[in-house]
Order: structure tokens, then sequence, then C-alpha cells
């Protein structure tokens, strides 16, 4: 389990391997100056039944892996990220297992 540090200590412990493509998505989002919500249904380490975070590219963010191995990137995950932060929602942390459905409900190709 990493975690998401945001803002002033915020702390949101999620997945290493959900946060590394979080980590990619984010990131590309916050250095193009767009900001967005962060809807982390069902995907943190703790009793919350639902957290949705809004991020903007002048507040601290860091990314925080227990794991000090490197992630393998999946790209379709990366891509279906990509594609929900242009929802009304706002970006929603989808696990590995879910980008196929995501992806077809959206209309965009999926994986092999």
């Amino acid at each position: 389990m990493g975690t998401l540090v945001y803002g002033f200590g915020r702390e949101l412990r999620l997945d290493d391997r959900l946060l590394a493509h979080l980590r990619v998505a984010i990131t590309s989002k916050l250095q193009a100056q767009e900001s967005f919500m962060l809807d982390l249904d069902g995907v943190l380490d703790e009793d919350t039944a639902r957290r949705c975070v809004w991020l903007h590219p002048a507040i601290p963010i860091e990314f925080v892996f227990d794991d000090s191995s490197r992630q393998t990137l999946n790209r379709h995950w990366i891509e279906a990220l990509m594609r929900s932060s242009q929802s009304i929602r706002g970006m929603l942390a989808i696990t590995e297992e879910q980008v196929e459905d995501y992806l077809r409900q959206a209309g965009a190709p999926t994986p092999p």
C-alpha cells in the first residue's frame, strides 16, 4: 500500500500498482495546468465509503510507494484514467480489472 499525500499532509492510502498509474495520469493533467476531481470510490484502504478530492496544479502532491520496485505500467489503464478525467465525475480511480469494461462503456478500443 502506497500513500498519496495531498496538500499539507492529507494522506490517502492506495494500492501501489493503482498509485503508479494514477501518478502518470494525474501528473499529466497537472502539467497541463488542469484542475479536476479524483473520485476514489471503493479504492481507499480505510473505512470511508467514498471520497473525492479536488486536484489543482498549485497544491502540493506526493506519491509515496511502499514497494521500492518500479511497476510495469498498463497503457490501457492509463488511457482509461485519462478518459474518465473528462467526465462530470472526474478521474475515476478504477482498478486494473475494471479497465476493459470501462473502455468498452466509453466506446474506446479495448485491450486485446
